[in-house]
């Protein structure tokens, strides 16, 4: 339970509770696999799929959040027109 609470207080900074939230129920999960299975590999790969699930199919407020920083599709010239196709014709 230490390291649920040190990585609690480490995601604390980011302000963001589903971030904060998702550390502790995770932190929690993964200690009771490991007690209930008397060694660490359930909990390693159960935060490994989760982790794995999570980059390849973010929430959908991530992936929001996450295209709308996104590259040059998002860029504005001023002319109306898509910065990818600036200087050419139409």
């Amino acid at each position: 339970m230490l390291a649920t609470n040190l990585n609690v207080v480490a995601a604390a900074p980011t302000r963001n509770l589903p971030v904060i939230a998702g550390t502790a129920v995770g932190g929690v999960v993964w200690a009771g696999l490991a007690l209930v299975t008397g060694g660490v590999l359930a909990s390693l790969l159960c935060h490994v799929t989760w982790t794995t699930l999570m980059l390849a199919w973010p929430p959908p407020a991530v992936a929001r959040v996450a295209g709308s920083r996104g590259g040059d599709d998002d860029l504005d010239d001023g002319t109306g027109g898509d910065a990818d196709d600036a200087g050419t014709a139409e």
